[in-house]
């Protein structure tokens, strides 16, 4: 029923939005909630996005990071601000799909407490290795795995997070038995797998891009449909046998459930035409992402969709955010 009520709230938005007025919608400062710290890849193009939407909409857009606990924090703040225009999201995948879903006492579903805009950049992840792991490709990895439980450990950011879960994925639909090595962050991650202290990271492909292509790191198999520009000579999971590893995260704009129809539909056609600008896209390709946008409505059946990809694998493997 909170489902329906989602794309009830969500499907008239276009219909609304070509009637309804706005009034004097924004005639003061808006403030823009990131889940994350600064400095990221995901806080640069958030910040370049809102400074253009600030033209378009001739007003301040303030940008306040609210990090931790998996996005929760930044989560509820939103959640509970008033549903007026004056307070939005960006949010990751994980901050809206995953994160909700492993807390010790479970958050509301997202379709019920925002209300999508449009999302703004996707990525794919690179499987990477240290040079010292006895395997050269997908299955040779998942081989190995099964002949050594819990002796391949595999690296991300923190619990909860896309690498995280893609790792508990892999895990559930091979079944193999890899350890998870949880950090505070990515570049702990990322050092410790140059120094072969873990074996394996799921991560964004700039991220990994100069040390595989030094050698101190080899790639796998990526996430992706297709290949990667960046990797064109590494197979992606489908190729590799394993269609259900298919992965793409992502990044978007929504505000607090119950914001009007008409805000929410002037946002997307201003943040499209943000979205759409030469130095927006370059900012988001620069960084080895890919651009995206879309209808508030199909975005929101994107959130929708995700959401329950993760809910066994949750619950069979126990992840809990304390």
């Amino acid at each position: 029923m909170k489902r329906r009520h989602f794309l009830v709230a969500t499907a008239g938005i276009p219909f609304v939005d070509a009637f309804a007025q706005v009034g004097d919608y924004p005639n003061r400062p808006i403030q823009l909630v990131l889940p994350f710290p600064p400095g990221g890849s995901s806080d640069v193009i958030a910040r370049l996005i809102a400074s253009k939407l600030s033209e378009n909409l001739k007003q301040p857009i303030v940008v306040l990071n609210a990090p931790g606990a998996g996005g929760i924090i930044a989560s509820r703040r939103v959640a509970s601000a008033p549903a007026d225009g004056y307070t939005l999201f960006y949010p990751n995948a994980s901050t809206l799909t995953i994160a909700p879903q492993i807390m010790r006492k479970p958050e509301p579903e997202p379709w019920t407490q925002f209300s999508p805009i449009t999302p703004a950049a996707g990525f794919s992840l690179v499987l990477a290795a240290h040079p010292s792991l006895p395997a050269n490709n997908l299955a040779e990895l998942i081989a190995l795995a099964k002949s050594k439980p819990d002796q391949i450990s595999f690296a991300s950011p923190g619990i909860g997070t896309t690498p995280h879960m893609v790792g508990e994925l892999m895990n559930r639909e091979t079944g193999v038995r890899m350890m998870h090595v949880p950090y505070k962050g990515g570049a702990a991650a990322v050092t410790d797998l140059l120094a072969g202290t873990v074996n394996l990271f799921f991560e964004q492909p700039l991220t990994l891009l100069q040390h595989i292509k030094s050698g101190k790191l080899k790639a796998l198999a990526v996430t992706s449909q297709a290949r990667l520009p960046s990797f064109p000579d590494v197979p992606t999971v489908t190729e590799a046998g394993w269609p259900q590893l298919t992965l793409q995260s992502w990044s978007g704009f929504a505000a607090p459930i119950n914001t009007p129809a008409a805000i929410i539909g002037l946002l997307n056609r201003e943040l499209i035409k943000v979205l759409d600008l030469p130095e927006t896209r370059e900012a988001i390709t620069s960084r080895g992402l890919e651009p995206m946008k879309n209808t508030s409505q199909e975005f929101g059946r994107m959130i929708r969709d995700e959401y329950p990809r993760w809910t066994a694998i949750i619950r069979d493997q126990k992840i809990v955010l304390e």
